[in-house]
């Protein structure tokens, strides 16, 4: 309890618009509900905006893929970063980001 005290404590001393909250998702757009095969394609949406709701910054995919099958006929509706592990680093973040 007193980890989370100092943890209030310490977050009390932001103002709730610079604070953040980032939530990560995978996108499962060729999986069926049956099963768990997997298709090689991995693809993550990322998702963030700030305590108070008035700063959403736009959704970031990350793909396993440069140019994955499920933007064949049209471009991602938002930025689209891809590496390996379909999830994200510093480096992705901050290009996200800024």
């Amino acid at each position: 309890e007193g980890e989370v005290k100092d943890f209030r404590l310490n977050l009390s001393k932001f103002e709730l618009g610079n604070i953040f909250i980032l939530n990560a998702s995978p996108l499962l757009y060729r999986s069926f509900p049956q099963t768990s095969y997997e298709l090689g394609e991995k693809l993550t949406a990322y998702v963030c905006s700030n305590v108070n709701g008035k700063v959403k910054i736009p959704i970031c995919l990350i793909g396993s893929k440069k140019n994955p099958k499920c933007f064949l006929n049209f471009p991602p509706p938002s930025k689209y970063f891809y590496q390996k592990a379909a999830q994200s680093d510093p480096c992705i973040i901050k290009k996200w980001f800024y």
